[in-house]
């Protein structure tokens, strides 16, 4: 009876998000302390509006209805 070789499946890895190298400078977007102070409170204003919105859903769902991710 002749012996198979097992066909080794190749997967692609997945890569390695944090020893790529870092951004150019002239890629990066600009820090929080260097945004006009218009765009500082907009972004605050957008953020705490999703917090808020995400809080209040998750209020909403039953116990046994949770995502399981």
């Amino acid at each position: 009876m002749p012996h198979h070789r097992r066909q080794v499946r190749v997967l692609d890895r997945q890569p390695d998000l944090f020893s790529a190298p870092r951004p150019t400078e002239a890629t990066t977007a600009p820090g929080w302390s260097s945004l006009p102070e218009g765009a500082q409170q907009a972004v605050t204003v957008l953020i705490t509006r999703l917090l808020v919105m995400h809080a209040a859903d998750v209020a909403l769902q039953p116990e046994g209805d949770a995502d399981e991710r």
